[in-house]
């Protein structure tokens, strides 16, 4: 979420919700790991406020998820 008066806001997402969990998941095929610096990854969340699935979709929701954590597609 953005935070209200950010001026920085047209060059970032913003931060994570209260009671989001995140994470980053190694890329090593692009280089990316938790251990670099500064730390690089898919970012994953998880939390009672991300999704349970795709509304009939269960392949792309099998597809998304990794046990609890939401596998977004973003690096960071």
């Amino acid at each position: 979420m953005t935070i209200p008066n950010d001026a920085t806001a047209a060059t970032h997402c913003g931060c994570a919700a209260a009671n989001i969990k995140l994470r980053l998941k190694d890329l090593p095929e692009m280089g990316y790991s938790h251990k670099n610096n500064p730390p690089q990854g898919e970012v994953c969340v998880k939390g009672h406020q991300v999704t349970k699935g795709y509304f009939k979709n269960p392949e792309k929701t099998a597809e998304s998820f990794h046990g609890e954590w939401f596998m977004t597609g973003d690096v960071g």
